[in-house]
């Protein structure tokens, strides 16, 4: 039988998952930072919602894109004279 991927991860797969030490995860969890939930004493964290949360965060971070219609390719009369 096919081994199904796990959805939901401990903080030690959390942190193999995004290449983070174990330390880095409690932290950001604990202060609010990365999306997750304790039970008891243990953190848990939803793989679809960290992978949401990573899109957030790498599209607040990448350039804007200037629209197509906004770009204006200069005239001659807009071209610096030598």
């Amino acid at each position: 039988m096919p081994r199904r991927k796990k959805e939901v991860m401990t903080a030690e797969e959390l942190a193999e998952y995004l290449s983070f030490s174990k330390n880095w995860i409690y932290r950001k969890a604990e202060a609010g930072e990365l999306p997750g939930i304790k039970l008891g004493n243990r953190w848990r964290f939803k793989k679809s919602v960290i992978d949401k949360w990573l899109e957030e965060r790498i599209e607040k971070k990448a350039p804007k894109k200037i629209p197509e219609e906004e770009v204006k390719e200069p005239t001659l009369e807009e071209s610096p004279s030598p």
